[in-house]
């Protein structure tokens, strides 16, 4: 992926395509030091020649800063990709729930956790409707909402199962 990464003229999707193989390469060995940089300049590339991918190329990147330890740059990608991705896709759409989910994931990771339940309130629903009740993504979502009710004091299941519904 490095060859054919640096072979490339910049512009070419192919080059974004390759510099994304060896950023989930580095990210899978868990060398995400290394790998900042390539998703850096995936990100640098692809705003200017793909605007289309940006999102993704954003919630890769902030993968990569969660994984560091850096859970305000990761918020900060995660909200930008949420906004751009409902703007495009709906709020409704599966690739709106699924940056949701991330941005819920990236707030909780920072310690936000009263904003962290306000969005898995108005996404659990949402994920009900989407993908039903059983989808894996949907039962997930409905744990850590039901986690996070109860980190903010709510002893009884009964208290907890009626808020998050």
């Amino acid at each position: 992926a490095w060859r054919v990464y640096n072979g490339l003229h910049p512009t070419d999707l192919h080059r974004v395509f390759a510099m994304n193989n060896l950023g989930d390469a580095l990210g899978a060995m868990g060398l995400h030091r290394e790998c900042l940089p390539v998703r850096e300049d995936e990100l640098a590339v692809g705003r200017v020649h793909f605007p289309n991918h940006t999102p993704q190329i954003e919630a890769n990147l902030a993968r990569c800063h969660t994984q560091l330890g850096n859970y305000a740059e990761a918020l900060r990608l995660r909200r930008r990709v949420v906004a751009a991705v409902q703007k495009r896709e709906g709020p409704l759409s599966r690739m709106s729930l699924e940056a949701a989910r991330g941005l819920a994931n990236a707030l909780g990771d920072a310690g936000e956790t009263d904003e962290q339940r306000a969005v898995l309130k108005q996404l659990w629903p949402r994920l009900r409707r989407a993908l039903g009740d059983a989808h894996a993504t949907t039962l997930s979502c409905g744990a850590k909402l039901a986690h996070a009710l109860v980190e903010r004091g709510h002893a009884c299941s009964d208290s907890v199962i009626a808020e998050a519904e």
